[in-house]
């Protein structure tokens, strides 16, 4: 086998190995941006569930959403 090829197929496994972890990179931070997101508006929620107890404690029957804010 020529030296060329030899090359030609180390060069296209680089490619396929850089390829494939790109991609893995990629939904890597897909999930990591989602994971947070999922928190956020637990928290968001959370939050809001506490502040309607708090208002409901004090007889005021206010929904106050913090999203508005």
């Amino acid at each position: 086998m020529g030296t060329w090829l030899k090359a030609l197929i180390a060069t296209a496994c680089i490619v396929i190995i850089a390829g494939g972890g790109y991609m893995a990179w990629r939904e890597y931070q897909r999930l990591e941006q989602q994971k947070l997101a999922d928190n956020f508006n637990k928290c968001r929620t959370d939050a809001n569930m506490l502040i309607d107890f708090v208002l409901c404690k004090k007889g005021q029957h206010y929904s106050h959403d913090i999203r508005r804010s």
